[in-house]
């Protein structure tokens, strides 16, 4: 279930990453590993937002 942003962190917040990828660029199940190595570094869950 997708949370919507209320502005507002709290403790229990994730972070929102949104990215680009360039036109021809796929990175299929990285993006998992990309994900899980945020959070791993961020320390909190971490939600990769990609904008169409």
């Amino acid at each position: 279930m997708r949370r919507r942003a209320t502005g507002r962190m709290t403790v229990n917040s994730d972070v929102d990453v949104l990215y680009v990828l360039r036109d021809g660029v796929h990175l299929g199940w990285a993006i998992n590993g990309l994900s899980d190595e945020l959070e791993r570094v961020l320390g909190r869950p971490v939600d990769l937002v990609y904008a169409a």
